[in-house]
């Protein structure tokens, strides 16, 4: 059980964070998708966990990742980005690849039931969609993504799920002051409701 899971006492959709990690050859990814998960792996999810200061994100995505299809798509598309934006190796751009798992996991995630669980986990793949997002310097998207997340987190009845509303508010907070002080634009985002 991650870190804020356990000091809240709520249930964690993504438990077993801290088991060993599971291998892509276990995910049963074809060649192509195996080299962007790894990357995802071994170099974007840290980065989860250096851009909000906390190790939690680290373990949260990939546990996502490796559970969760629409998730592992995501992981596939930022790997793949963030793989041909900044490895030396990696000669070929992926804009293809990325944008095609993104419309995958998009449509998988926009045929979820709207239940307050799944609002958890759409904002969740929100927030590493706006990692997305920044790879593709598409910042319009980041502010469709932080306003959507914030409105559907804004939504959830009061007293539901306030641990994890307050700690997805976090770090949508976190992402918009940085994007106000980076792109010294002011985002205007929904009223949200922060549990005291």
């Amino acid at each position: 059980m991650c870190t804020p899971c356990r000091e809240s006492g709520w249930r964690c959709d993504f438990q077993g964070i801290l088991r060993p990690l599971i291998s892509p050859s276990s995910l049963q990814l074809a060649d192509t998708d195996a080299i962007h998960f790894d990357y995802f792996r071994f170099v974007c999810a840290p980065e989860f966990s250096l851009f909000f200061q906390a190790d939690t994100w680290s373990g949260l995505v990939l546990q996502a990742a490796r559970t969760d299809q629409s998730f592992r798509r995501i992981a596939l598309a930022v790997g793949a980005l963030s793989r041909s934006r900044y490895a030396t190796s990696q000669q070929q751009p992926q804009d293809g690849y990325a944008l095609r798992q993104y419309n995958l996991a998009i449509r998988e995630l926009s045929l979820l039931e709207h239940s307050p669980r799944n609002v958890l986990r759409i904002t969740l793949a929100s927030i590493i969609l706006i990692a997305l997002e920044f790879l593709l310097e598409n910042y319009n998207r980041v502010q469709i993504h932080l306003r959507s997340a914030i409105f559907m987190l804004s939504a959830l009845e009061e007293g539901q799920f306030e641990s994890e509303t307050a700690f997805y508010l976090q770090a949508l907070t976190y992402v918009q002051d940085m994007m106000s002080c980076r792109y010294w634009t002011t985002l205007t985002l929904p009223d949200a409701k922060v549990p005291d």
